[in-house]
């Protein structure tokens, strides 16, 4: 029940579903509410002792768990998900719902619970997917940690990311090997190698172990092909060495690929990728690796996000990436390119629609990142074209030339770095239509003349124009050179231009007075007199040649116009 909800059919509510046969209510989702304390939880939840799903994904609830969760015998889905459960102390309940399927505990606080989570979960036989990311779980210690048969498991999905995990865990944990589909455990402390029995999860889709400190180099069983299934491998910011053998062509599902932030060393050539027809994302950012591509390789695969920096692609530019025409991210940074950026790479598609993970956090964005290389010549004015572009960094190279004048168009931009090189010229006004713009670095260049004012660029501090000798204005400096001067002359030039302003128009005022009455008056009489008009008209049109007198032939003009009419309006007015 809800305050103040009057009675009705709570089958008909929404996020509620009943049996069509008992009328119980079997489902409950409430994720779309967030109800906090107006929801009376702990009166109405041992009423629902038939439910089979119930979710409270951040549904804003504190305090402790309700024990009478213990009663909802029939569930098989639970998620209590990012709530503000507080003093967890025990899961023992959770043994009760033998039935369960589903259980989902992200960012809950079980530091206290110690290994009754590993007792409690052992006890859930038709477990599949569990969750228990961000929950302060301690190490797992090892003379606790339970022996299960492991014929008896079911456990599909697991995450464990971001906790306080170490190796101990790994003796529990591979008891799945023969049902695992997916397994997250990044943000932990494990250490050491990676142990050769992640290759007998035969059934692995998803492997995830980034932001550890694993080290040595990744077991040759990975490539022999048991992991045939693997779809998504993340192997990144760890100590990981060695080289990575041709024979990762086996993991031929392969659709993500991140090594990036390791020490893998040797070269990478097209034959590790032969195969890899479905791979979307590649990250090998930050290693010892040299990438030799040869320059008519046309790759198997289509990426949407590519992470190469620090590969050592150069000197030339990449020329295998006019073949990809999705993509959505890419950093080619720190790679000594010392080409220009060639046309066709600023005329590739921008409208691809994908995702970005950034066995990963979802963003929607667009980004080139040409940083740190030794790139030459001018930027593409094409470049502007990129129209769903969200951040654009192409600092410390050579860049000559004016920044494009149309760069304004990129309305998405967020993020704008040309730092670092030898542009020159003025700012282009365009940039201040750039409202997106929340990050901006244009120092040390050349770049000269006043900096466009606007809503948007005044929010950039000085930083952002610093050592650009003769760029000037706000936030820069205070004025720019002449202004004082500018200004002194102006208002001397305005006070003159007001009075001859004046004089002009006062006798065209009144001319243009008579000649309006003339026009009324042609309302009234015969029409000869409206030729009188037009003679006085084209008088002044041909000797009247002083731009300030401008306003008296405009004056004229209406005259004109107004006589032209006046037989049509005198006879709707029957004068």
């Amino acid at each position: 029940m809800f305050r103040g909800e009057e009675k009705k059919n709570c089958c008909e509510w929404e996020g509620v579903q009943c049996s069509n046969t008992t009328g119980h209510i079997t489902m409950l989702n409430l994720t779309t509410y967030v109800y906090g304390h107006d929801f009376i939880l702990r009166e109405s939840i041992s009423s629902l002792n038939k439910i089979q799903h119930l979710d409270l994904f951040n549904c804003n609830l504190s305090g402790s768990l309700p024990s009478q969760l213990a009663n909802l015998i029939s569930l098989q889905y639970l998620d209590l998900g990012y709530n503000n459960f507080n003093s967890v102390k025990n899961l023992e309940w959770l043994s009760r719902l033998s039935y369960l399927q589903y259980l989902y505990l992200s960012e809950i606080d079980l530091s206290k619970v110690n290994n009754d989570w590993l007792q409690v979960i052992n006890k859930l036989p038709h477990l599949t997917n569990l969750s228990l990311y961000r929950c302060n779980l301690r190490d797992v210690i090892p003379q606790y940690v339970p022996i299960i048969n492991t014929s008896s498991t079911s456990l599909v999905h697991l995450d464990l990311g971001s906790n306080n995990l170490t190796a101990s865990t790994f003796q529990w944990l591979f008891n799945f090997s023969n049902s695992l589909v997916s397994l997250r455990l990044r943000f932990n402390q494990f250490r050491g190698p990676i142990p050769e029995t992640f290759s007998h999860m035969t059934l692995l889709e998803r492997l995830s172990l980034s932001y550890n400190q694993f080290e040595g180099e990744i077991p040759k069983s990975f490539w022999s092909g048991n992991l045939s299934s693997l779809r998504y491998l993340y192997l990144s910011s760890n100590k990981l060495s060695g080289d990575i053998p041709k024979s990762i062509g086996l993991l031929s599902k392969l659709e993500v690929l991140d090594i990036s932030f390791n020490s893998f060393n040797g070269v990478i050539t097209e034959e590790h990728f032969s195969t890899l027809s479905n791979l979307w994302s590649l990250g090998m950012s930050s290693n010892n690796l040299s990438i030799n591509f040869s320059r008519d390789w046309i790759p198997p695969f289509q990426l949407k996000h590519i992470r190469l920096g620090s590969c050592k692609l150069g000197p030339d530019f990449p020329s295998w990436l006019k073949t990809q025409r999705n993509f959505i991210f890419l950093n080619i940074s720190a790679n000594r390119i010392s080409n220009g950026i060639p046309i066709w790479f600023s005329t590739l598609p921008s409208t691809a629609l994908g995702i970005e993970y950034h066995y990963e956090n979802l963003t929607f964005q667009r980004t080139i990142d040409l940083s740190s290389n030794k790139l030459t010549g001018e930027i593409p004015v094409q470049i502007s074209s990129l129209f769903e572009m969200h951040q654009l960094n192409l600092s410390r190279n050579h860049l000559i030339g004016r920044i494009p004048p149309d760069i304004g168009q990129i309305r998405q931009l967020e993020s704008l770095d040309l730092s670092h090189n030898r542009l020159s010229g003025r700012l282009p006004l365009s940039m201040s239509q750039l409202y997106s713009l929340s990050k901006l670095d244009l120092s040390y260049n050349n770049i000269s003349g006043r900096i466009p004012t606007s809503t948007q660029m005044d929010t950039f501090n000085a930083s952002a124009f610093a050592g650009n000798p003769t760029l000037c204005g706000p936030p820069l400096t205070p004025s720019c050179p002449g202004d004082e001067k500018l200004i002194d002359d102006g208002i001397k030039y305005n006070q003159q231009d007001k009075d001859e302003f004046w004089k002009a128009f006062q006798p065209s005022m009144k001319l243009g007075m008579a000649f309006g009455f003339l026009g009324v008056l042609a309302l009234k009489i015969d029409h000869p007199w409206k030729h009188v008009c037009f003679l006085l008209s084209n008088y002044m049109e041909v000797y009247l040649s002083n731009l300030k007198d401008c306003l008296c032939l405009i004056v004229s003009a209406l005259c004109l116009v107004i006589t032209a009419s006046a037989a049509g309006l005198r006879r709707k007015l029957k004068f």
